[in-house]
């Protein structure tokens, strides 16, 4: 008899000027509220980011590509509608909707950081990190599925998100 374990760890919830971020690696993600039974939260999207409209407690539920699960200790959420600074991070992605390629141009920042894309599933389907001097990168998209993706543009203590249209 072989048997073999295999484990996932969720990590932890951590505040950013995106919102909040589990750093759990997991195919697909669900937000919870612990105040209210740990529901799911609708709408949240199966992202590894979650904006909350409300001072609370959140969780995350995240999914391994092989079925395994874990969840994150509670997040306290206590500054919905407190405004605060941060360096933007401003980049443009085009031609969107696509149908080959896209190109992501980033200003505003001169960190390493990661680009990841998923599907409307939660399924991250393209990462690729991105060096200090970085300021374009092209991504080729034909081999898709035609559909919505998100777009995680990760740089530092900073996340930013934006919808992508494959044709």
């Amino acid at each position: 008899l072989y048997l073999t374990i295999n484990t996932i760890s969720a990590g932890t919830i951590s505040l950013t000027s995106a919102g909040l971020v589990v750093s759990g690696v997991g195919t697909n993600y669900k937000w919870l509220n612990c105040d209210s039974g740990y529901a799911v939260i609708v709408g949240a999207g199966n992202i590894p980011t979650y904006n909350p409209t409300q001072n609370g407690n959140y969780a995350c539920i995240v999914y391994s590509v092989d079925g395994c699960i874990d969840t994150t200790a509670c997040y306290n959420m206590n500054s919905v509608g407190v405004e605060t600074v941060a360096k933007n991070m401003e980049w443009n992605l085009y031609p969107n909707p696509a149908t080959t390629d896209i190109t992501i141009k980033i200003s505003g920042t001169n960190e390493q950081g990661n680009i990841k894309i998923y599907s409307t599933t939660g399924q991250l389907v393209y990462e690729q990190r991105i060096g200090q001097e970085q300021s374009e990168v092209s991504i080729d998209v034909s081999n898709f599925s035609a559909g919505m993706y998100t777009v995680m543009l990760q740089s530092g203590e900073r996340v930013s998100t934006k919808k992508l249209i494959v044709k």
